[in-house]
């Protein structure tokens, strides 16, 4: 997974298909740590890498494809039926 801040906006992602986009003026705060929050016990990271980078030259054409996918996941929600419905 590759989890990218700049300024206000956080996007996580596997693949172009699988991703999170968040956007807060919270996410802009400076931080000295970094912590990852688990629902169960056990969990484990390999190969966690932090680097600091610049924008991408593409950010405006990969936000667009971000809120593209937003739209269609939250279609596919919408579809989704309750345990009830099934």
């Amino acid at each position: 997974m590759t989890i990218e801040f700049i300024g206000d906006q956080v996007i996580a992602h596997l693949d172009h298909k699988h991703m999170v986009y968040a956007k807060h003026p919270m996410i802009k705060k400076q931080r000295t740590d970094l912590a990852f929050q688990v629902d169960q016990a056990g969990a484990s990271f390999d190969n966690l890498q932090v680097f600091e980078v610049g924008q991408h030259p593409e950010q405006i054409n990969n936000l667009n494809l971000i809120k593209r996918n937003e739209a269609r996941n939250s279609n596919l929600l919408k579809l989704r039926k309750t345990l009830d419905e099934q």
